[in-house]
C-alpha cells in the first residue's frame, strides 16, 4: 500500500529543479548515472539533460519481480567521500531525486 501511495504521489508532483539544472552550464552538460540491482536492465546510462531517480528507473526497464521497492539507495560522492542516500526520505519529502554525475542507484532484493 505504501508503494502504490508513493508512486502516486511522485505521479503527481512537479519535479523541484535547482537554480543550476534551470539554466547555466550544468543543463547542458550530460552525465552518466549507474542503476544496478533488481532492475531490467543494470547499466550505466548517460543523460543529457537534468533527469531524476525516476527517469533512470525507467531506463533500467523498471523493477524486476524480486525488486523490494521500498529499499533503494543512491550512492553519491561528494570529493574524497561517498555518501548513502536512502530513498525512504522520499515518502517524507515527496520530491523525485535529481541525479548527479556519477550518482550509483541501487535497488535491493526484497528476499535480503
Amino acid at each position: 500500500m505504501r508503494v502504490i501511495v508513493l508512486a502516486v504521489l511522485l505521479g503527481t508532483l512537479p519535479p523541484i529543479v535547482s537554480e543550476a539544472q534551470q539554466g547555466g552550464t550544468a543543463a547542458a552538460q550530460s552525465f552518466t548515472v549507474t542503476v544496478m540491482g533488481e532492475v531490467t536492465r543494470p547499466r550505466r546510462y548517460e543523460f543529457q539533460s537534468a533527469a531524476t531517480i525516476l527517469d533512470a528507473l525507467a531506463l533500467a526497464g523498471g523493477f524486476t519481480r524480486f525488486a523490494d521497492r521500498s529499499n533503494i539507495d543512491i550512492f553519491r560522492s561528494d570529493g574524497a567521500t561517498v555518501r548513502r542516500i536512502p530513498l525512504k526520505w522520499l515518502e517524507e519529502w515527496g520530491e523525485d531525486p535529481w541525479l548527479h554525475q556519477g550518482d550509483i542507484v541501487v535497488v535491493r532484493n526484497w528476499q535480503r
